[in-house]
């Protein structure tokens, strides 16, 4: 298959989900997916935890991600196990990462933070390339090229962070700020593209009292600027470039995360520089630094998108991804913030 046609159907089917969750997700019904009984209550009825759809899109975003790294790794034949030894390694780090830089940063117990997921990741995913070299050369006679695969992760860190915004817009999260207190400028630029959600649970609704407002669509920028810059990444690395795309998504999504901060209206730490712009500009400097250390360390590669896909397809790694996946879907989508009532009764009439 041609890397041009692989990417613009990629494009395709991304641009088709776009258009579809820009419209339904900020609306009411499409915040939980279901609520389970867990407790009985005195008046016979029950009380129930709620699935949301924030943690379905946070685990289709997290697969995708993670089928585009070994797609990028599989391709410049880094063995399974190695690349799987990355992922795991890098995944105890980060998932934990999540909750603990919101608690630090946000002073709360509950919420996720990709933010200081990527932060954390960016820091020690070069070292965990590291030692996966050592280990690949020990067992596999394999030569990891350690910018090469920085670039598969950073490419794949975009697709999956701009995929990951769908689960912010269906819970109405990293709202953008209302168009009402905006300059003229920003209401006009905004005037015909700008998300009103709807529902009394959606954070915008209870953080803010925005619900029924227009706000500047901030997830929708984000999805579309990260996807994008994500594919484009993806083109050149399958070209045979290296540095080029690890520059490319490293800047646009780390510049892009500082300057969309100025246009977000939810609570993002004290002060007017927010922790989470600070982390995307030490990311960019430390970004630098890994780059200017490893340069001539690194190997000539030349991937293959063919043998990528064959080896994407294993069925090992498939059920690798769907049991990742619903863990992580749990994980995430178990409301800690909303609560439900459940009345089970008989339909007399069907008796």
């Amino acid at each position: 298959m041609h890397i041009e046609i692989f990417i613009l159907i990629l494009a395709f089917i991304f641009a088709v989900l776009f258009f579809w969750a820009f419209k339904r997700l900020p609306r009411e019904e499409w915040q939980f997916i279901c609520s389970f009984p867990a407790h009985k209550t005195e008046d016979g009825r029950w009380r129930g935890w709620n699935l949301t759809y924030y943690g379905l899109f946070t685990a289709l975003a997290l697969i995708c991600a993670l089928l585009a790294l070994l797609l990028m790794m599989f391709s410049m034949r880094v063995p399974s196990a190695v690349s799987v030894f990355i992922i795991a390694a890098i995944l105890v780090f980060c998932l934990p990462a999540s909750r603990l830089t919101a608690r630090i940063l946000e002073k709360k117990k509950y919420t996720l933070s990709v933010g200081g997921t990527f932060f954390i990741g960016i820091l020690i995913a070069p070292w965990i390339i590291y030692a996966a070299d050592i280990l690949s050369k020990k067992y596999f006679a394999v030569n990891l090229s350690l910018l090469s695969v920085m670039t598969a992760m950073i490419v794949a860190y975009s697709i999956g962070e701009g995929l990951g915004r769908l689960a912010c817009i269906s819970f109405g999260c990293c709202y953008g700020r209302k168009l009402e207190l905006c300059s003229s400028f920003t209401r006009k630029v905004f005037k015909n593209i700008n998300f009103i959600f709807t529902g009394k649970l959606k954070k915008i609704s209870y953080a803010h009292q925005w619900e029924g407002k227009e706000v500047i669509p901030v997830q929708a920028m984000t999805a579309v600027i990260y996807i994008f810059s994500g594919l484009i990444g993806m083109y050149l690395f399958f070209r045979g470039f290296v540095l080029l795309p690890l520059l490319l998504n490293l800047f646009i999504t780390q510049l892009w995360r500082i300057l969309s901060e100025f246009m977000r209206a939810d609570y993002r730490g004290e002060g007017k520089i927010s922790g989470y712009q600070i982390m995307a500009l030490l990311s960019i400097i430390y970004g630098l630094i890994i780059i200017y250390l490893f340069k001539n360390t690194d190997k000539d590669v030349r991937p293959d998108l063919i043998i990528g896909l064959n080896t994407v397809c294993d069925p090992f790694i498939i059920i690798f991804m769907i049991a990742l996946g619903s863990v992580v879907f749990i994980y995430t989508g178990k409301s800690k913030v909303t609560d439900s009532t459940i009345n089970f009764k008989i339909i007399e009439k069907n008796i």
